[in-house]
């Protein structure tokens, strides 16, 4: 639910475009649901490194890889969804209030 509020409060920095409140809503689910995947994911490379319990020892490789796979999956995400057609259910583009690194 913590995802779902997060990606509900992100929506200004989106373009609806023609889709209805449940339409958005749909999405925002879809995007909550795939937070919640990326997560156990990353948790479960980090055990295979440093034990069911890294996060508890402190030791810097499990959390590397903890916020490596996070980063480069939600890169790779991002890149995708915004490469795809902009009425697809997994595409969205960005809103002129969406703050913008030029690096990146």
């Amino acid at each position: 639910m913590i995802a779902f509020v997060w990606e509900i409060y992100q929506m200004p920095f989106f373009v609806s475009g023609n889709l209805e409140p449940y339409e958005q809503t749909i999405r925002c689910g879809i995007a909550s649901l795939g937070d919640g995947l990326i997560l156990p994911a990353a948790y479960s490379l980090a055990a295979i490194n440093g034990g069911r319990a890294w996060f508890r020892r402190g030791a810097k490789i499990p959390y590397a890889i903890f916020f490596g796979f996070g980063l480069v999956v939600a890169i790779a995400v991002e890149i995708i969804a915004t490469s795809l057609p902009s009425d697809s259910l997994l595409s969205w583009r960005y809103s002129a209030l969406m703050p913008r690194d030029p690096l990146t």
